[in-house]
């Protein structure tokens, strides 16, 4: 690849966008060998070979679901005839499987359901329901409550009458599993088969402590280095776990502190940003954009300075005591990070240069917002990042912006666009409402069906050897959705993340996004996914 005039220090610029973005969806294509190979039934689909990516995995998702969205008011009825509805249950955590006597894949799910009980009781706060596909006609309902009794499955089973919930959610295959919490809140969806009691389990931790429990645990247990710096991955390239003083990027730290606001978490925002404090500014005034092998660089990035600013701003106002750190960030980001008032990636203390390009996805419009509402001289600033972002878009064809901009040739590189950068600039501008309505279509659009793969030109074809998904593009999608309350959107995108989240509760990965071996586990992946959770208000 071919950079233009570039410079030592575009190098040092580039060198870090890499391995901020690039690298860690690089790993994305190897997670997918990871899914699993449950498969299921309905009336059209029987015997369906296991999905190899996520595209044909999504296949089976029911076309209706809405993650986050209450399904208290869903009728069903009992063998009777009287009609229950799911806000019986409320106070309960909830499994419903959705089956039928004549599925065999039901049945060995059935099968297993009987360990499941004790499981499920443990803290006697989950149930299991379970809710016949009842057409009357493959199935009937004295089949079914047959089927139960002859082979002992400790379960009472509901009927769909005339199929009518399966349809209203869109549900396409026998078994389908939903997740509700204790408020009716349905939180997961899982078409096909769960057999093993670690996945089950894994499952109802989710309901009972939130999507983001397991991951958070994860990154602090098995991510974190003992300093409070989350690390780059979790194996290094020997396939050996990588010590306690391996590299941290302050990215990793900013979007820790952001979660913590989140959650209102003061501990662990102190801890984050303490790292920062700590060993990322020994050498620069701002935070040194990495830790590498124990030593910081000489160079900031401007969109890990900025999100740390945001952060400092919203500590500020919520807990108090960061006045001065706040000050602090807004007069050495002008100083260093702009150049005749206009953004520049980052600066290189030990040379004292700026950079001498943009790249679009730096420019959080959140936190220049908060810079020029709190001073005058971000002002010119904040319009001319938005004049550059802007002015960068591709078109409705291909609605989506180049990645960055030469201030030497006053022009735009045409170079391929990693996707993670591409829907991080969407989030920026969706950030103050000056998102594009084509870009939000084909991202709902590629959400629903087909995926977003990692690499595109600027033609918007995908670039061979890129035709893979990853974790961190769909959180941040999902973010978008949130941000614009797409609430169908953020469903789809978090569903397609969590196709690529281990659940399996005797593995210290439980929770991670990549492979259960700690293979593909990379810091980006595994905060973006926790950001977009807290997001999700869970």
């Amino acid at each position: 690849m071919h950079f233009l005039g570039e410079t030592k220090l575009e190098k040092i610029s580039r060198l870090g966008f890499i391995i901020a973005f690039f690298i860690f969806i690089a790993a994305g294509g190897l997670l997918l060998d990871s899914y699993f190979s449950q498969k299921g039934e309905d009336k059209t689909v029987i015997g369906e070979s296991p999905p190899e990516e996520l595209a044909d995995a999504m296949s089976n998702y029911p076309d209706n679901i809405v993650l986050n969205k209450s399904l208290e008011d869903i009728t069903i009825y009992d063998d009777q005839d009287k009609p229950v509805t799911l806000r019986e249950f409320k106070g309960k955590n909830v499994l419903l499987i959705f089956w039928a006597s004549w599925c065999k894949y039901c049945k060995e799910e059935l099968s297993g359901l009987k360990d499941y009980q004790r499981i499920a009781g443990q803290n006697g706060d989950t149930i299991i329901i379970l809710v016949n596909k009842l057409d009357g006609e493959k199935e009937t309902k004295q089949q079914a409550m047959d089927y139960l009794k002859d082979n002992n499955i400790p379960y009472k089973t509901y009927f769909d009458k005339d199929l009518k919930v399966y349809k209203e959610l869109g549900v396409k295959i026998v078994p389908t599993t939903l997740g509700l919490n204790g408020n009716g809140i349905l939180k997961f969806c899982s078409p096909g088969m769960i057999t093993e009691s670690n996945k089950l389990e894994a499952y109802m931790d989710y309901l009972r402590n939130g999507a983001s429990y397991a991951t958070s645990r994860f990154i602090t247990n098995s991510l974190t280095n003992a300093e409070g710096g989350v690390r780059v991955n979790y194996k290094d390239k020997e396939g050996t776990e990588s010590p306690s003083g391996s590299d941290v990027l302050s990215e990793s730290q900013g979007i820790m502190m952001e979660y913590a606001l989140l959650k209102k978490d003061k501990a662990l925002f102190d801890r984050s940003f303490g790292f920062v404090k700590e060993y990322m500014l020994s050498r620069t005034k701002l935070a040194s954009w990495v830790i590498a092998k124990g030593e910081p660089s000489d160079s900031n990035s401007l969109v890990d300075d900025l999100r740390i600013y945001k952060n400092l701003c919203k500590a500020n106002e919520l807990w108090g005591g960061y006045g001065d750190l706040v000050k602090g960030w807004e007069g050495n980001l002008y100083r260093y990070n702009t150049k005749n008032q206009r953004l520049v990636d980052n600066y290189d203390f030990k040379n004292k240069a700026k950079a001498n390009r943009l790249t679009l996805c730096f420019a959080d419009m959140e936190s220049l917002k908060l810079l020029s509402d709190r001073d005058r001289n971000y002002q010119p600033v904040y319009n001319n990042a938005l004049e550059v972002v802007s002015g960068g878009y591709l078109g409705d064809d291909f609605p989506f912006y180049y990645s960055w901009y030469n201030y030497k040739t006053k022009d735009y590189e045409d170079t391929e666009l990693n996707m993670a950068e591409a829907v991080y600039t969407i989030l920026n501008l969706a950030a103050i409402g000056e998102q594009k309505s084509a870009t939000i279509n084909w991202l709902r659009d590629k959400v629903a069906d087909g995926g977003i793969k990692a690499r595109y030109t600027t033609q918007g074809e995908v670039v061979k050897g890129y035709n893979y998904e990853s974790t961190a593009i769909y959180a941040i999608v999902a973010m978008i959705g949130q941000k614009i309350g797409d609430d169908k959107m953020a469903s789809d995108a978090l569903a397609r993340m969590e196709l690529l989240r281990v659940n399996d509760t005797s593995s210290i990965f439980n929770g991670s996004f990549g492979t259960n071996n700690g293979e593909d586990i990379y810091s980006f992946d595994q905060c973006m996914a926790l950001l977009a959770y807290g997001w999700s208000k869970e």
